[in-house]
């Protein structure tokens, strides 16, 4: 949370840390080919797998990876001001899915405010 990331910082410098404030991060790698598995693969088919909760989580390939990622994205925009106060050495972006209109805003809203 923000406020665990304040305390800290009242203790240690943050210059070496980086904190991700948008993206979906990776639940899982594996090398076992999912996909082709399951399927001939096409890199423009969108592929999820089901969880018995009915939770789904994006998978794709990478080389001969498969790459599940979580269901939640991060996003901690609203909170980048307070994170650019505890000067955090980096903060990073990640675009999975997002449109070229999507990355324009997030980036906007990142940089500017």
């Amino acid at each position: 949370t923000i406020d665990n990331i304040k305390e800290i910082s009242k203790n240690r410098s943050l210059e070496d840390i980086e904190m991700i404030v948008y993206g979906t991060p990776e639940l899982m790698i594996m090398k076992h080919d999912l996909i082709n598995y399951m399927t001939n693969y096409n890199k423009n088919n969108k592929y999820a797998i089901e969880s018995i909760n009915h939770d789904r989580f994006k998978v794709d390939k990478d080389e001969d990876l498969t790459v599940i990622y979580h269901k939640e994205k991060i996003n901690l925009i609203d909170d980048i001001d307070e994170l650019k106060d505890i000067k955090l050495g980096n903060i990073r972006v990640e675009f999975l899915d997002e449109s070229s209109s999507e990355v324009n805003r997030i980036m906007k809203e990142v940089f500017y405010g």
